[in-house]
């Protein structure tokens, strides 16, 4: 019986939470194959620590947490594997994904090339930016996370999680001036 009832706390979880973990995912893949992926592998690692799952009032951050551990994890084993074999980039093994979790209304197909074009300034500069600064921008704009469980999810003092949002929208807006001034 106790199963049933950590299932039915990960199903309220996952209805109230998912579509917010998901997109993020997808968005920190930059795949929406692999974001699934991720989704469904820190679901089931909620699924089998559902002690720790139950037991927490901060679900959405200890979730997202779960989700960059697996993803950081992913990574290193690739780096790993890349050392021994190479097999070419990360981003050539990975396909664009994301599109279609920014939806919206069809727009004309001038208007849909220009915002795509936008959106993809604003992907490839967010990109570029170092680590710990993606993270809390992905994290704040995509899983629609407070600053408080950014700072539990990346384990970081509240103070810390502004300073590098702030200076990510600092970085974010150097870059994108140009591109978008020219218009």
């Amino acid at each position: 019986m106790e199963k049933d009832t950590g299932r039915n706390k990960l199903q309220d979880f996952a209805e109230a939470h998912g579509a917010e973990i998901l997109r993020f995912c997808i968005i920190l893949t930059e795949s929406r194959e692999r974001g699934n992926d991720l989704y469904q592998d820190t679901m089931l690692t909620l699924l089998m620590k559902k002690t720790h799952f139950g037991n927490t009032e901060k679900q959405k951050s200890y979730a997202l947490s779960v989700a960059i551990f697996l993803w950081k994890n992913e990574r290193k084993k690739y780096a790993v594997h890349n050392r021994i074999a190479p097999t070419g980039s990360l981003e050539a093994l990975q396909e664009k994904g994301g599109d279609d979790v920014i939806g919206g209304m069809d727009p004309g197909p001038e208007e849909a090339a220009l915002k795509e074009h936008e959106r993809e300034l604003v992907r490839t500069a967010i990109f570029a930016l170092p680590e710990k600064y993606r993270l809390p921008v992905e994290l704040y704009y995509s899983a629609d996370a407070t600053l408080q469980e950014i700072a539990e999810a990346l384990h970081l003092p509240l103070s810390t999680v502004k300073t590098r949002l702030r200076r990510a929208k600092q970085q974010l807006k150097k870059a994108l001036e140009d591109d978008f001034d020219d218009r």
